[in-house]
């Protein structure tokens, strides 16, 4: 696991980093690391709050306390200002232990090549420390010395304010000779005049590590400027990607409205088809009404057909009555002009005649009673024969009319 350290301002990433690795294995590996020397204090701050760990407190079971809240948590390497006391200060009834309370010894750069002499670890560490000397050797593999130039906003949002003042206040620490000939006083049992030498060497490197850092700080400044630049250009690409958002939410909402039209369309489409069902359906109804009609139409022709022929042996008859009776009126007209002719003769034969008797006279009165009667008769079967003349039209027009 990693845990990012700020060390002067710039960000460290120690990898390898457990739940049983204490804040004195993490401090060795970063001075390791980064060569430093001096008294250091690595600090937790959590939002506005800042709390001294100590060195057997463990970072990851910290963070994993916090949970959800442990991304606001920022861990800093900061130089002690309080100088070191030598061991024959410490009080009677304390123990060594509670003199890095506040803050982690770093080796000073004289006993920095001894702490990874293996022969001489033991004489450089306090003895309740000795189990922890396998962790800071693996550790002291994992380190990566990325800074925290690889983006603004990580800069920006998780660097404290204080790291600059820390830094600067780590700096002038390293630069002033007093702090530094206690450090080699409690490591090292040299003349004095070899202190002065590595004193004054130790100075030289301060000063070039502080000129290297100014240099990196001056590029830090420019990467900065440049991911300000690129935060610009992302700004301004975000806004047209929401800009193109907006644009594809509405054509969205266009084509979702487009996808309800359509499905009122086939709504009206499944209605125009139940329609066609339906007229289909109704259009077979007519098509078998049609034929039965058809067959009632040739049942009736087949009747009118009958009738007709019936109407035709009715005017035959008909024809062939009145022919009989036209007959017959000429035979009862030839017979009453017979007997006109004979009552014209008997009254001739009577004015010839005069003398026939009272049997003449008979006979006449006879004869005309019987040409009364025939006459009655002739009439009769005259009107008989226009009845039936009537009765035969009448049938006939029946018949036309059916």
């Amino acid at each position: 696991m990693e845990l990012k350290v700020w060390v002067e301002g710039l960000q460290k990433i120690v990898s390898g980093v457990t739940e049983s690795t204490t804040c004195q294995d993490i401090v060795f590996a970063l001075a390791h690391a980064t060569g430093k020397t001096g008294r250091y204090t690595l600090i937790e701050r959590f939002r506005n709050n800042e709390r001294l760990l100590t060195p057997q407190d463990h970072p990851i079971k910290e963070l994993l306390k916090l949970g959800e809240y442990a991304n606001e948590v920022h861990f800093i390497l900061q130089r002690s200002l309080q100088s070191a006391t030598p061991p024959s200060s410490h009080p009677t009834g304390g123990s060594p232990s509670q003199n890095i309370t506040q803050s982690q010894s770093i080796p000073s750069y004289a006993n920095y090549k001894d702490y990874h002499n293996p022969t001489r670890k033991q004489s450089l560490f306090p003895n309740d420390l000795d189990s922890s000397s396998s962790q800071h050797s693996s550790l002291n593999s994992h380190v990566s010395m990325r800074s925290s130039s690889t983006s603004r906003e990580e800069k920006s949002g998780s660097r404290p304010s204080s790291y600059h003042q820390d830094g600067k206040m780590a700096m002038s620490n390293n630069t002033t000779p007093t702090s530094t000939s206690q450090d080699l006083n409690g490591g090292t049992s040299t003349s004095q005049a070899h202190q002065y030498k590595e004193l004054v060497r130790l100075i030289n490197l301060q000063r070039d590590k502080l000129s290297s850092q100014q240099m990196e700080l001056t590029r830090y400044d420019a990467e900065i400027m440049f991911w300000e630049g690129k935060t610009r250009e992302q700004q301004h690409q975000m806004e047209y990607i929401a800009e193109e958002s907006l644009k594809i939410e509405a054509v969205g909402r266009h084509t979702e409205q487009a996808i309800k039209n359509l499905g009122s369309v086939e709504e009206e489409h499944e209605i125009v088809r139940q329609q066609e069902k339906t007229l289909e359906s109704e259009i077979t109804l007519l098509r078998s009404k049609l034929a039965n009609c058809e067959t009632e139409l040739l049942q009736c022709k087949n009747k009118i057909r009958l009738l007709m022929e019936e109407v035709q042996f009715e005017q035959r008859l008909l024809a062939k009555e009145t022919e009989e009776r036209h007959h017959m009126e000429k035979s009862l007209m030839r017979e009453v002009e017979r007997l006109q002719g004979e009552v014209d003769q008997a009254r001739a034969d009577t004015e010839s005649a005069a003398q026939s008797g009272d049997k003449l006279a008979k006979e006449v009165a006879a004869l005309e009673g019987l040409i009364v009667e025939k006459k009655k008769q002739l009439e009769k079967l005259i009107g008989d024969m226009k009845e039936t003349t009537r009765e035969t039209n009448w049938r006939h027009e029946r018949c036309q009319l059916a």
